[in-house]
């Protein structure tokens, strides 16, 4: 079961590119300016809060610019260990000169694979495999 953290940027296009350099530095780390990235998170036993990430950028829309980041997570409990032990201090690192400028929604995916019959699915679609995956989404892994 895969689980990814979806964090949706809107900003201001104005500063798109600058927010995006900084934020591939949130994500991976620098250390020349002494950044802790995201996928160099690791719980008290040393394994990798995030396996992966993933940064999808939109093509300007009026005066805004969407960036979508997807990190994936082996399961909820990592994310759990990340909210506790992590999120509070890295959600503060925003330097002040984009404040203002962007708004962010995170979400939570949970994906979970349901075996079907392949003959019933077939009937209905005629291409489908053996499996169908079903996405329940969650706006905080603590709220259900």
């Amino acid at each position: 079961m895969a689980t990814i953290y979806q964090v949706k940027i809107m900003l201001d296009a104005d500063i798109a590119d600058a927010y995006q350099v900084w934020l591939l530095d949130h994500i991976v780390g620098n250390p020349e300016k002494e950044i802790l990235g995201m996928l160099e998170l690791k719980t008290s036993e040393a394994v990798p809060i995030f396996q992966k990430a993933e940064l999808y950028r939109s093509l300007p829309h009026g005066n805004s610019v969407a960036l979508d980041m997807h990190y994936y997570l082996e399961n909820e409990d990592m994310m759990r260990i990340y909210e506790q032990e992590f999120a509070p201090k890295m959600r503060t690192e925003v330097p002040p000169k984009f404040m203002g400028k962007f708004a962010i929604n995170r979400f939570l995916f949970v994906t979970k694979t349901i075996g079907v019959q392949h003959e019933i699915v077939e009937a209905f679609y005629g291409h489908v495999k053996d499996t169908i995956t079903l996405k329940e989404v969650f706006f905080s892994p603590f709220e259900r």
